[in-house]
């Protein structure tokens, strides 16, 4: 009998999507639901790998792997909206700023509301690609980078 492989797979803890689990396909069989700041071990049998996440409609780019008998696999899913929180806080001080603006009775200078319209564009663009035509970038399973076992 041929000795079996491992596939350790690991998310971290985010932000995004904290509360929602991933689902976690290997050659498109469903085989668990990986949560926020956890770590999920699959045995598999050796040989050619397709490991892909997904939440909602949305997912992860398969990520191929060939594992040899007796072969462990470190594997990390996190959320592939690198800049979201940036433009979370930009939205936010977009919002608030206006209302600072007009509570006083200062008229509001016509670069913060140039400025507040592209933020907002900006911000819907981005949610949109990612909804839409980037729905299976949305999430991203790699090699994990900083496990001391992988090397």
């Amino acid at each position: 009998m041929e000795q079996a492989s491992k596939i350790i797979l690991r998310r971290k803890s985010q932000w995004m999507n904290r509360m929602r689990g991933y689902k976690v396909f290997i050659n498109n069989v469903q085989l668990g639901i990986i949560k926020n700041d956890s770590t999920e071990e699959y045995i598999t049998e050796p040989g050619l790998k397709l490991v892909k996440c997904k939440v909602d409609w949305c997912g992860s780019p398969p990520k191929e792997l060939m594992l040899k008998p007796g072969e462990v696999a470190y594997l990390e899913v996190k959320s592939n909206l690198k800049y979201f929180t940036y433009l979370y806080i930009l939205v936010l001080v977009g919002i608030f700023g206006r209302f600072a603006l007009r509570s006083g009775e200062v008229e509001m200078p016509k670069w913060a509301t140039i400025c507040s319209a592209a933020i907002f564009i900006v911000a819907f663009l981005y949610m949109t690609y990612f909804l839409t035509l980037g729905r299976n970038k949305y999430l991203m399973v790699d090699t994990e980078k900083d496990n001391v076992f992988a090397k």
